[in-house]
């Protein structure tokens, strides 16, 4: 039955505890509307609090508003409180990606109802079927251990994926002895994208083969995601610690240098690991890492005796990794980021050189939730009492000399100190945004808010404030969505 399955994915994860207030992504689909009344089940047995999300992208007209429609009916029935959010599809349809823009949005709506609510956990409905679909599309994408582990069962951000262990036909089974409706986008059957296609075509061919192919794809991802952890923990013992490349991997400014006789003596998987690990700290892009892994290790195969000849490998956005009689020295004009001084939008959103963007709004309301909820936040959002934020606010980088007084120290810090603990790698730190008020610090994004303008219970209007899309400042790791 579908509630045994989502009792043992909640246990055998840990994903909810007893009093936890949870949003749960409802899109009016199969998958999400199960959720939403399996949970409600589920709520009344370890006392969850439940808030239901929808977010309508504007996309498909008449019938994306019967699908908010169909949502807001099913959530009153449920008795569960419901955010929706209506987007202008013509911002999402521009250019190739629909799909990621149209779930990089659902994501960040998600976060949004979250920190408002002050819920530690967000509930999406993610199927063992999608698992499925997932570890087969990054297969075809010649995807590592990494990405073979598939969909999270539990994100560090808060996501959980309840349905992980179910079945569609379950799903389905549930709704009709429930006599729950729901809505089916026809989208999903549109065969010019690939998931539709391996969800059509390829999944049923792999069934008739092997009728539990599902099951074993899933048992599949589930051992390869406990070896990727290992193996990451491997990867930062080797390299001393996260970020900072101590002794055999050093930081020269734009370069790092790799030592060839450490990699070489390293087992394959953890030398492949420690060789992307290094790719992706000096900004390479990550479509080209198979590429350049192979490439480094066809090159460390070599018979060296007669010393090394020159060469490398050439990366797009101007990297290089280069063979010396040395090592191998990656370089790129990622890796230095120069100074930034830029006013911030309020409400609104402010790109810096980074690529990446502060987004801040202003929402009416107690702050109790918000501030005393448990695990409120990822480390991606600041929380302010707007009342208490007077003048224009900035975002600037880093410079020798700052210091400002963390939330929860009690006294003033060096920025430089707080840096050097999140293992922020010193050729990145000018990426790092600082949320200024005139001279007061109030963010170092991804690290610490500030004791100004902390949020009390008496707080009437909160200022959200997030740092979202960072791919180079080294601040937005697993804690960000």
């Amino acid at each position: 039955m579908l509630l045994g399955d989502v009792r043992r994915a909640v246990r055998r994860y840990r994903m909810l505890d007893p009093g936890d207030l949870v949003v749960v992504a409802v899109s009016g689909g199969s998958d999400s509307v199960a959720l939403l009344y399996a949970l409600r089940i589920l709520g009344r047995e370890q006392g969850l609090k439940l808030h239901a999300a929808h977010l309508n992208h504007g996309i498909r007209g008449q019938e994306a508003d019967a699908d908010e429609a169909l949502v807001r009916d099913l959530a009153e029935r449920a008795g569960v409180h419901l955010s929706v959010e209506r987007l202008e599809g013509e911002s999402l349809l521009r250019g190739a990606g629909l799909e990621a823009r149209a779930r990089r949005a659902r994501y960040e709506f998600l976060h949004r109802v979250a920190t408002r609510l002050g819920a530690g956990k967000i509930a999406t409905g993610h199927t063992r079927d999608d698992q499925a679909e997932t570890v087969l599309l990054r297969l075809l994408r010649g995807s590592g251990s990494r990405g073979l582990a598939g969909i999270l069962p539990l994100r560090s951000d808060g996501v959980v994926r309840p349905l992980i262990f179910a079945s569609r036909e379950k799903v389905l089974a549930f709704l009709q002895t429930a006599g729950l409706a729901f809505r089916e986008d026809r989208t999903n059957a549109d065969l010019r994208f690939l998931r539709n296609r391996v969800r059509h075509e390829v999944l049923p061919l792999l069934r008739a083969i092997a009728p539990r192919v599902d099951e074993r794809l899933a048992r599949l991802a589930d051992a390869l995601r406990a070896d990727a952890g290992f193996l990451d923990a491997e990867t930062d013992r080797v390299l001393g610690e996260r970020g900072g490349w101590q002794r055999r991997v050093r930081g020269e400014g734009r370069e790092l240098l790799m030592d060839r006789a450490f990699l070489r003596m390293l087992p394959e998987a953890l030398r492949r690991r420690t060789i992307l690990r290094v790719l992706a700290e000096m900004g390479a892009p990550s479509d080209r890492a198979a590429a350049a892994v192979a490439a480094i290790e066809e090159h460390l195969a070599g018979d060296f005796r007669d010393g090394v000849r020159p060469g490398g490998i050439d990366l797009r956005g101007g990297g290089r990794i280069a063979w010396e009689s040395s090592g191998l020295r990656a370089g790129s004009s990622r890796i230095e980021v120069s100074p930034f001084d830029l006013p911030l939008l309020l409400p609104g959103e402010t790109r810096i050189p980074d690529g990446s963007a502060l987004c801040l709004e202003i929402v009416a309301g107690s702050s109790d939730a918000v501030v005393f909820g448990p695990k409120r936040r990822n480390l991606c959002t600041a929380v302010f009492d707007a009342d208490a934020i007077r003048g224009p606010l900035r975002v600037r980088s880093w410079r020798a000399g700052d210091r400002f007084r963390p939330r929860g120290f009690g006294h003033r810090r060096k920025v430089q100190d707080l840096l050097t603990e999140g293992r922020i790698p010193r050729e990145v730190r000018n990426g790092v945004p600082l949320v200024v008020m005139e001279d007061e610090i109030l963010w170092v994004a991804g690290i610490r808010e500030s004791e100004v303008g902390a949020p009390t219970q008496g707080t009437a209007r909160l200022l959200i404030l997030r740092h979202v899309g960072a791919e180079s400042s080294g601040t937005m790791d697993d804690e960000c969505p």
